[in-house]
């Protein structure tokens, strides 16, 4: 029986807001400890195609237009998961995805039922939820601003 690797955190980097036609999203990035090694951007024209295909999921009548996304470098692939809150208090997430061998062109394919989202990924899923709760749910009034000046910290990696 193989072991699994030991775990390690993940650099995470919040990027301010996004806003894409009625949406306001929050940005992050998160990076595995060997991408800077790899030269792998985790912006531009490597994750371009992928940035499309999560801003066209969002769609155009947004209730309360807020939500959050992230540019994921990991171990051989590329990934940006989108959230969008709606329906007062459900979240609705997608995941895009791109193989990287590091010598062709990333091809970005929905991830409908065949990706998810990972345990990195769940630091900004957990503190998102979180924010939500606090100035939008919490409070005599909701304050979409006060929500989306609330990120994750920046997280060093290992």
């Amino acid at each position: 029986m193989s072991q699994n690797p030991q775990f390690h955190e993940r650099e995470i980097t919040p990027r301010g807001v996004l806003k894409a036609g009625p949406w306001r999203l929050k940005a992050y990035e998160i990076r595995d400890a060997d991408s800077a090694r790899r030269s792998i951007p985790a912006r531009g024209d490597a994750f371009a195609h992928g940035m499309s295909l999560a801003l066209d999921w969002l769609g155009s009548s947004p209730s309360p237009g807020l939500g959050w996304l992230i540019r994921h470098v990991g171990v051989g692939a590329r990934y940006v998961v989108v959230a969008r809150w709606g329906n007062s208090n459900e979240l609705f997430i997608e995941t895009f995805a791109a193989t990287d061998d590091g010598n062709t062109p990333p091809r970005w394919v929905p991830g409908g039922r065949r990706f998810s989202f990972c345990v990195w990924d769940m630091r900004i899923l957990w503190h998102e939820r979180n924010a939500f709760v606090r100035h939008m749910l919490g409070g005599p009034a909701a304050s979409p601003d006060a929500y989306l000046a609330d990120t994750h910290a920046p997280l060093p990696g290992p």
